[in-house]
């Protein structure tokens, strides 16, 4: 199992290092920024506190992108370079290998979230003794409802095709056709849109899950050629 974790770690490592480099840049625009707007003076607590919220939601937003990167490039990545027929030939199973994958995506993902909470929710706080006029928290639990729905739906078309960038693409844009249900759903039904908001994380939640299991199912059951 350590060799099934360690090869997927170095299928994904390129993905980790690009999401790294993303979050990094982020972080880097918003002190560059921050810098400059107080230059020749320093940026106080309160200016510190302001510009990790500011840089942390965007990085949150960006790992919605991260997710589906993970979830599309999980399976189909070893269909590209025929690697996938090799590996039917070894002695670990089809659930060893899935959750070797989900293992290194989930660490993944929880590694730039726990960077996410730390700027966001930790350290701002810290930072001035009244955090209300920081600006208004972001509210995780939305992005985390879309994460897991990118990332089921990367994962399950990664299950079924061969290359990686339809299921990237798709996965990235399956909350687009989410929201589009949910609008066209709220109409025909003429339920006020608010009400239809409201469960738009349970529904993202549970189409991802579902598309997780459908995709992992397709997989063991598929005979790679």
């Amino acid at each position: 199992m350590t060799r099934l974790l360690w090869k997927d770690y170095r299928l994904n490592r390129p993905l980790v290092i690009l999401c790294v480099a993303t979050c990094g840049l982020v972080y880097l625009v918003g002190v560059g920024t921050q810098i400059a707007s107080a230059w020749p003076q320093l940026p106080s607590s309160s200016d510190w506190a302001g510009m990790l919220v500011s840089s942390g939601t965007v990085a949150m937003y960006l790992t919605i992108c991260f997710s589906g990167l993970f979830g599309g490039h999980a399976i189909a990545c070893e269909r590209g370079d025929r690697s996938a027929n090799f590996l039917a030939c070894l002695p670990p199973t089809k659930l060893q290998i899935l959750a070797s994958k989900l293992t290194v995506s989930a660490v993944a993902m929880a590694s730039f979230w726990s960077c996410v909470l730390l700027t966001v929710y930790v350290i701002p706080p810290a930072l001035v003794s009244q955090p209300s006029h920081v600006g208004e928290l972001a509210t995780g639990s939305g992005v985390v409802s879309i994460c897991v729905l990118t990332f089921g739906v990367g994962w399950m078309a990664s299950a079924v095709l061969d290359k990686t960038t339809l299921p990237i693409l798709v996965a990235l844009l399956s909350p687009v056709a989410v929201s589009i249900a949910l609008i066209l759903v709220g109409s025909v039904l003429r339920i006020p849109q608010a009400r239809v908001s409201e469960w738009s994380n349970l529904v993202s939640v549970t189409t991802g899950l579902s598309a997780f299991i459908a995709g992992s199912w397709y997989y063991c059951r598929r005979v790679e050629p």
